[in-house]
């Protein structure tokens, strides 16, 4: 997971290094959701994102989250934490409008890490998937706005995986 977010941040960086002007960050809340066969959890993470407008139309982003508030479920009487955190890159298209709402599209690449905690041992599993998404940006002012979005990725052995996002956003 180091490595994905090394490289994430050494494109972002390079591509702003020029110049500040498009560049983006933001962080918010989320709620981070798995659904396999049989039973489903999830958290509720804090999340950052930092992109990069290339034009009014097409941005670059990479995004991350960890764990606030695990899911509890009880089996045979144990209790056991779950948890999921991501790693994302995306590209992200942001579709005409003529209002000040501006709707976008993304599509990319998630790593995602699940645990399970019991007592003092913790069980983690990670997978990496396409992910895809919508979502809307509000514009407070000229330089600030909040998002709302919802990105979604199917992992190997039957995991479906999602994440709805409130994040503030400041431009440069």
């Amino acid at each position: 997971m180091k490595k994905i977010l090394a490289i994430i941040s050494i494109i972002v960086s390079s591509s702003t290094i020029a110049s500040a002007e498009g560049t983006y960050i933001g962080y918010g809340v989320a709620k981070v959701a798995v659904s396999e066969p049989g039973y489903s959890y999830g958290s509720v993470n804090a999340i950052g994102l930092i992109g990069y407008d290339i034009n009014p139309f097409f941005a670059i982003e990479a995004e991350m989250s960890f764990s606030l508030v695990k899911d509890t479920i009880t089996i045979s009487s144990t209790a056991i934490d779950l948890g999921v955190e991501h790693v994302a890159a995306f590209a992200k298209f942001t579709l005409p409008d003529s209002t000040s709402i501006k709707p976008y599209a993304r599509i990319g690449f998630v790593k995602a890490e699940a645990s399970a905690t019991v007592g003092s041992t913790t069980v983690s599993v990670n997978d990496t998937a396409l992910a895809y998404g919508i979502g809307a940006e509000f514009p407070i002012s000229e330089t600030s706005g909040i998002r709302l979005d919802y990105s979604g990725a199917e992992f190997s052995g039957n995991a479906d995986g999602g994440v709805l996002a409130l994040t503030s956003v400041f431009r440069f």
